[in-house]
């Protein structure tokens, strides 16, 4: 019983076993199967994709297809408007021919009538001619009678001027022997006498107006001078440089606070050029001044503001490195013309504005309560008050030496008569600089003159149109306080006159012993 139990046991184990191979087998038949099935699914869909993308690539060929069939209409289009306009030009090309040859047919025409008028012309022309000749012949001698008699009326003039010259006033022969201690004489054929200090003759670099400051005054900007010799050379007369000397004076009779042109930029810079011999005016000087009478970039000195109060500039001028750089943004401020001061007609010599350059000081130096360029008095003496420096200030007063001349010629010379010149040229501050600062330069001149001709014809203008009309206003009550009184301004306002062109100098303006001969 036992047996049988272990034997039907261990034929239910084959069994089972066998059923798990079977099994076995089964499950790996089906495994079989769906790699297979799994491997067709990747084929197909890899092949969906490939028709998928065929078919985009056909869909994106007939859109192309399409956009290039209407960009093929569109210029098909425009070739038949091209077509068109080349077709109209055509037209309007022989339109245009027809009308060029008519037009030179009918200048010919005009040309052969300008001509006949032409030989016309020249024949009443040479009538003309005949005839001027004979006015000319007689104008000819119509002006040997007046020089004959102009002739005679001189030597009369002459005989009576040397039988005045005992009792006449001084001349500008008193510089003659006055400045010989400071300097030397020369005769040129240009300018007649000049006079040279020794300071330009030991240094090339010495330059007038230099050693010395401004002042403020009734006439304006006056010259102060550290130089015995200032109360002449920088009061009377003009400078020039020569090329042979230097910087030389020429003697005039007429005394002015100085004889310069001005220029200022902003209230940055200040700057000023002596006036040339040439310069001579009748009425003043204007802003044109520079254009007028030459005038260069380095005949000008500059100076920056912080510096206008010195005792002396000769340290303070700027170096030349920078001169047309800081020159170039200037503007010519130059104001001078005659007032009546203590009964005579003086030159009054306006430039920069005295009230803005000591504002702008006060600000530099941040001192509200200074005053530096305060408003002085001036006194001109008959006499010097020292023999070593005739500029001399007093309790705010500043007394210059300043003899009133004669207009006439006098009978002496200088003593002490140096070398005999013959003047070429003259330099007039053109020679420093490069050829394109000095087309600038010149540039800058003549938009300068335009401005200044805008200017005075606008103010012409005005002062010539009808005042307006006065509108009736209703009476008001009398004020109870006074009206305050009229301030007076620190700055004199001359009038501004045009400056004439440059023309003969007047003997009794420029040293009127020789005269300036051109």
């Amino acid at each position: 019983m036992k047996l049988r139990y272990l034997i039907a046991l261990a034929a239910s184990f084959a069994l089972a076993a066998c059923d798990r191979k079977n099994e076995t087998a089964s499950i790996e038949a089906e495994k079989q199967r769906l790699e297979a099935e799994r491997t067709k699914l990747a084929s197909d869909k890899a092949q969906l994709a490939a028709e998928r993308a065929l078919t985009l690539k056909q869909i994106a060929a007939d859109a192309e297809n399409q956009r290039l069939e209407r960009e093929r209409d569109i210029l098909e289009i425009g070739k038949a408007k091209l077509a068109a306009e080349q077709a109209k030009l055509d037209a309007d090309k022989a339109v245009k021919a027809d009308a060029e040859h008519q037009a030179r047919q009918e200048a010919m025409v005009r040309f052969d009538e300008a001509r006949a008028d032409l030989a016309i012309a020249a024949a009443k022309s040479v009538q003309e001619r005949a005839r001027l000749t004979d006015l000319k012949n007689a104008a000819i001698a119509e002006r040997q009678a007046a020089d004959r008699a102009s002739s005679e009326a001189r030597v009369r003039e002459d005989a009576a001027k040397r039988a005045q010259a005992a009792t006449a006033g001084p001349t500008i022969a008193i510089f003659y022997n006055a400045l010989d201690a400071d300097g030397e004489w020369a005769d040129t054929d240009r300018y007649g006498y000049v006079w040279q200090p020794k300071a330009a003759q030991r240094s090339k670099s010495w330059r007038p107006y230099t050693d010395g400051r401004w002042q403020w005054s009734d006439y304006g900007w006056t010259w102060q001078s550290n130089e015995s010799f200032g109360w002449a050379t920088y009061h009377y007369g003009r400078w020039a440089k020569l090329p042979q000397l230097g910087w030389v004076w020429v003697p005039g009779s007429e005394w002015a606070p100085a004889w310069v042109s001005w220029r200022v930029r902003g209230v940055q810079y200040v700057g000023w050029a002596p006036l040339p011999p040439e310069a001579y005016s009748a009425h003043g000087y204007g802003a044109t001044v520079d254009e007028y009478f030459d005038i260069g970039p380095w005949s000008y000195v500059l100076l920056e503001l912080k510096d206008f109060d010195a005792a002396s500039y000769v340290l303070k001028i700027l170096p030349a490195e920078k001169h047309m750089e800081m020159l170039a943004a200037t503007r010519n401020v130059t104001d001078i013309s005659y007032r009546q001061i203590g009964g005579r007609a003086v030159l009054v010599c306006g430039g920069p504005d005295s009230v803005l350059l000591s504002s702008a000081l006060r600000e530099l130096r941040n001192a509200p309560d200074d005053q530096p360029i305060p408003r002085v008095s001036l006194m001109l003496m008959n006499q010097p008050a020292t023999t070593s420096s005739p500029d001399v200030m007093n309790a705010g007063a500043l007394m210059l030496f300043a003899p009133l001349l004669e207009h006439r010629l006098p009978t002496a010379k200088p003593f002490a008569l140096g070398k005999k010149l013959v003047v070429k040229e003259v330099e007039r501050g053109w020679s420093d600089g490069k050829p394109w600062e000095e087309n600038q330069w010149r540039d800058n001149l003549k938009r300068e003159a335009r401005t200044h001709e805008v200017v005075q014809k606008t103010a012409a203008a005005r002062a010539a149109a009808p005042p307006p009309t006065a509108t009736p206003t209703p009476q008001r009550a009398a004020a109870t306080t006074p009206a305050p009184a009229p301030v007076e301004r620190s700055r004199p306002s001359p009038q501004s006159t045009p400056t004439p062109k440059p023309g003969a100098l007047a003997p009794a303006k420029i040293q009127p012993s020789n005269g300036i001969r051109r």
